[in-house]
């Protein structure tokens, strides 16, 4: 993309994106997820600002707490199916059924991809001198 194809905001761009992330709110994306060792797949909503957090809070840059954090923020949210549902209950922390039913590398992915769907992508920010043509 180049520089002079790029659009410059406007203050009603933002109207727009602020009205259309309340509609959000009330109605996330979601995406549906292949995985290969299950054999097909799930449905993801895109996490909210306080999930994230909620999950940050829980990584607290520990590599052993960053695995619970991806667990809690995958476990919060898979829509389709229920991993919340009485039978998958396990014995410890609620979240921890992911390390259950999903492979290490999953989850990682898996929570991952929820991130790129809050915006938390490389690339989605740059610096419009560093764009070539």
């Amino acid at each position: 993309m180049s520089k002079e194809s790029m659009k410059k905001l406007t203050l009603d761009d933002f109207i727009r994106r602020k009205e259309q992330s309340e509609r959000d709110k009330h109605t996330p994306k979601t995406d549906e997820l292949y995985i290969e060792s299950l054999g097909g797949t799930i449905t993801v909503k895109e996490p909210s600002i306080s999930l994230i957090e909620d999950s940050s809070n829980l990584a607290n840059g520990d590599g052993a707490n960053e695995n619970s954090a991806n667990a809690y923020l995958v476990y919060q949210s898979i829509c389709e199916p229920n991993l919340k549902a009485a039978e998958l209950k396990v014995s410890g922390a609620p979240h921890e059924v992911v390390f259950e039913i999903f492979k290490p590398g999953e989850v990682q992915r898996i929570a991952q991809h929820l991130m790129k769907m809050a915006g938390y992508a490389d690339g989605s920010v740059r610096t419009v001198d560093k764009i070539k043509n």
